[in-house]
């Protein structure tokens, strides 16, 4: 993603302390935390303080719901090794343990999606809507990534007439390091398993799937 002077103006305050939280650039920490109004611009440096008390906040807007799951699935966890140390029969515990499992990870990509829905705007709001999707960072191992590109491609098809656009996604560069190959593997392993047509540009940053 391109580096732009970002007009904070143009935002609401929670908007643009959430920004420049996902930001993180430097020539526009010169601005104001979440509690300072806009007209108030440039009164108050934006600390680094500043920016873990928004992403915390972000964090535990849409993370705390899974806290009594994930409690749960540790709680089972253990009785199933505790269990199976003793020499008890623990297939009751494992089957119990492998549906809360499967909820903590379906809450965990839902709550990615939420998250995901939530930055879009504030980003196409501060960059121009290009019609870019960034996947910048999403989870790859829980299985965010694929449901946040599943769920673009679903609503995308519903589409009223569609008339043969393409679906452009962002999924970085080197300067992303391994988590950039990793997302390539796993959004093409994907998309090929679903007989999408796709292809990528030379860097592998965007990928284009064709919407029929």
């Amino acid at each position: 993603m391109k580096k732009v002077k970002v007009d904070l103006k143009s935002f609401e305050v929670g908007e643009c302390s959430m920004l420049l939280s996902l930001l993180g650039e430097e020539e526009n920490k010169n601005t104001f935390a979440s509690n300072i109004p806009p007209e108030q611009n440039n009164e108050k440096k934006y600390s680094a303080s500043d920016k873990r008390k928004d992403i915390a906040d972000i964090n535990r807007r849409y993370t705390f719901r899974l806290k009594a799951l994930n409690v749960a699935l540790n709680t089972t966890f253990r009785e199933w090794k505790d269990l199976e140390s003793r020499g008890f029969d623990t297939k009751e515990v494992q089957s119990r343990w492998s549906i809360l499992n499967e909820e903590y990870r379906i809450s965990k990509r839902r709550a990615s999606l939420e998250i995901y829905e939530l930055v879009q705007p504030l980003y196409r709001k501060a960059y121009g809507n290009d019609g870019v999707h960034d996947l910048h960072g999403q989870g790859i191992k829980s299985g965010s990534l694929v449901f946040i590109v599943s769920t673009i491609l679903d609503n995308e098809k519903n589409v009223i007439d569609p008339k043969n656009k393409n679906i452009v996604f962002d999924i970085g560069d080197e300067n992303d390091g391994e988590w950039h190959m990793q997302a390539v593997c796993a959004i093409t392993v994907w998309l090929k398993e679903r007989n999408y047509n796709f292809w990528m540009n030379e860097t592998k940053r965007f990928v284009f799937v064709k919407i029929n």
